[in-house]
């Protein structure tokens, strides 16, 4: 039950990236933390709090993480070592969930087991990843933005240095203008590094 509505099913998003194969087998081979995750996810009454802390440890070792980092951490690390090496663009659904987006998907797929298990009683769906609307729940969305618009922007960093290098080597203000560009844009990279808030 836990690999099925945590990869998602017909009431409960997916991740990107993750199908039920690869959770599957994490589980088969016996990770003991993942097998800990799921049994707390079969127990009733548990807190939405406790719920998304356990949530962003399972989507960390679904990402290939350990439980003990942080997806913040993941998704930063993840994404400068793509910018280096791509050729277009790194698109946020290719990085691991931000933690707003996982704390919802992963209170979406406690509520969808306990009923399973028919142990939903006392439980109201809004607390769980869910709004009502026109008498019917659909999925409540994150607020957050998957990341920095500025950040988005540097796609490959080789790229930039090419479009500096390009540059007529007389018009040495342009050269300046575009290399202040290009470090606010390794500044914006350092400060989501450092900032927990960004990506939640």
């Amino acid at each position: 039950m836990f690999i099925h509505a945590v990869t998602g099913c017909d009431t409960i998003s997916r991740i990107f990236g993750i199908g039920k194969k690869t959770a599957f087998q994490k589980f088969v081979k016996g990770d003991p933390v993942l097998q800990s995750f799921a049994n707390a996810f079969t127990v009733p009454n548990q807190t939405p709090e406790v719920i998304d802390d356990l949530g962003s440890q399972v989507m960390a070792i679904l990402f290939g993480g350990k439980c003990t980092d942080s997806l913040v951490t993941m998704r930063y690390n993840i994404f400068s070592k793509r910018v280096v090496s791509a050729s277009s663009p790194v698109t946020p659904e290719r990085l691991p969930p931000t933690e707003s987006t996982t704390k919802l998907h992963c209170r979406r797929a406690y509520y969808q087991i306990m009923v399973w298990m028919g142990k939903e009683e006392g439980m109201d769906a809004m607390n769980w990843g869910w709004n009502l609307q026109d008498d019917r729940f659909i999925p409540l969305m994150t607020n957050m933005n998957a990341a920095p618009e500025s950040l988005l922007k540097i796609h490959n960093m080789s790229l930039i240095v090419d479009q500096l290098e390009s540059y007529d080597r007389s018009n040495l203000e342009v050269i300046r203008i575009e290399f202040a560009k290009l470090q606010k844009k390794l500044e914006d990279c350092q400060s989501l590094k450092e900032s927990p808030e960004i990506g939640n």
